[in-house]
């Protein structure tokens, strides 16, 4: 039988963490694996709240599957 998923967090490390050595975090919870990129600005959603993080302030992300126990 397959791994269930219980969702998808998504990771971010930003410029300035970046260069401060810190290591990236979770900022958000997602039902998908797919980025959701509008005009320049990351989309992550966080329970009900819905905020953006403008791409050039990024060093990266990514989005991890959570399974479920």
């Amino acid at each position: 039988m397959g791994t269930l998923i219980k969702g998808w967090k998504v990771m971010l490390l930003t410029k300035d963490g970046h260069e401060s050595g810190k290591a990236p975090e979770e900022v958000g919870w997602q039902s998908t694996n797919e980025p959701d990129i509008r005009d320049g600005v990351l989309i992550i959603k966080n329970g009900l709240d819905t905020h953006g993080v403008p791409l050039s302030i990024i060093h990266g992300f990514s989005i991890e599957a959570v399974k479920a126990e």
